[in-house]
């Protein structure tokens, strides 16, 4: 699916701002009649991380922690894990 570069850069932008790290890929998918942008980050502890942004609102729709564990299952973790304490 094509996208303006700009609207790519917002979202890389957006999911960068909610799991700061490396930027590692970038795929578009349409989901249920919405544009997403799936942002791969690696975090700075090591833990991978996938952020899934609407491109029409600009806004973290899901944030998902890659599995590492072979178990055939992805860990997730709250939209705004961000205010998780430890």
């Amino acid at each position: 699916m094509a996208l303006p570069a700009e609207k790519v850069i917002a979202s890389i932008t957006t999911a960068m701002a909610a799991k700061p790290g490396n930027l590692l890929g970038v795929e578009v998918e349409n989901e249920g009649g919405k544009t997403l942008c799936e942002v791969e980050i690696l975090t700075p502890d090591g833990k991978t991380y996938e952020v899934e942004v609407d491109v029409a609102s600009n806004a973290v729709v899901e944030v998902e922690l890659e599995d590492d564990d072979d178990d055939g299952e992805d860990d997730k973790d709250a939209k705004n894990d961000k205010d998780d304490k430890p």
